[in-house]
C-alpha cells in the first residue's frame, strides 16, 4: 500500500502539536520527532552517552540535566551545531523506521526541524504552522517557565516563518481560533485525498 508522509513543521509553541491532533483525528498516523528525540537520548541509551561526552556541563549526578543542555546550547551556534550532529541522525533513522512500519494511507510527521534538519526528504509533502513570534515567546515562557531572554534564544535559533512558508508546499495560519485552524486542515487533508483518488483511478 503506497502511504502519503506529509512533514509538519513550524516555529516552537507555534501550534503543531494541536494540528497534529487534528490531523490525527482525520485518520493520519503521527510521528513526532520530539517524542523520537527523547527516546533516542532517553537513559542507557547510545544517544544519552554521546550528550554527556559532548556536553559534561550539562551533567547532574552523571545524567544529562535537559534544562542545563538547553541553557547550554540555545546562544551558542557552535554547541547547537555539535547538538544537532549527534541527534539529528538518530532521530532521522528512528523516524524512517517508525514511519515505514505505519499501515496507514497517511503519515503525518511533526519534525520543529524539518527544513533545517533536512527531514523534508522523507515527505511527499510539507505543511508548515505560522503563529505571532510575541505569542509563541509568551506561551513558551509559560510552559517551560523558563526566562524571557531563553525563550528569544530558542525562538532565534529557529528558521523564521517566513523563510519556512516559502520552503512548505502549504501553511496553516494559527492567529485565531482552533475552529479556524481546523478548517485549514480540512481543506489541506480533502485535497491530500482528491490527489490520492486521481493518481489511484489513473493506474486502473
Amino acid at each position: 500500500m503506497n502511504k502519503i508522509v506529509v512533514g509538519l513543521t513550524g516555529g516552537i509553541c507555534g501550534g503543531k502539536s494541536k494540528a497534529a491532533e487534528m490531523f490525527s483525528s482525520l485518520g493520519f498516523a503521527v510521528v513526532d520527532a520530539d517524542v523520537i528525540s527523547r527516546k533516542v537520548t532517553a537513559c542507557g541509551t547510545d544517544g544519552e552517552r554521546k550528550l554527556a561526552e559532548n556536553f559534561p556541563n550539562a551533567l547532574t549526578d552523571g545524567v544529562i540535566d535537559r534544562r542545563k543542555l538547553r541553557e547550554l546550547v540555545f546562544g551558542d551556534a557552535a554547541s547547537l551545531e555539535k547538538l544537532n550532529a549527534i541527534t539529528h541522525p538518530l532521530i532521522a533513522a528512528q523516524m524512517k523506521k517508525e514511519i515505514d512500519a505505519c499501515d496507514n494511507s497517511f503519515v503525518l510527521a511533526v519534525v520543529p526541524l524539518l527544513f533545517e534538519a533536512g527531514f523534508e526528504k522523507f515527505c511527499d509533502f510539507t505543511v508548515t504552522v505560522s503563529c505571532d513570534e510575541k505569542i509563541r515567546i509568551e506561551r513558551l515562557i509559560k510552559r517551560d517557565n523558563i526566562t524571557e531572554e531563553l525563550a528569544r534564544r530558542i525562538v532565534n535559533s529557529q528558521m523564521t516563518d517566513s523563510v519556512r512558508e516559502s520552503k512548505a508546499d502549504a501553511c496553516l495560519y494559527n492567529d485565531r481560533d482552533e475552529k479556524y485552524l481546523s478548517s485549514q486542515v480540512g481543506r489541506i487533508v480533502s485535497e491530500l485525498s482528491a490527489k490520492v483518488n486521481e493518481n489511484r483511478n489513473k493506474k486502473q
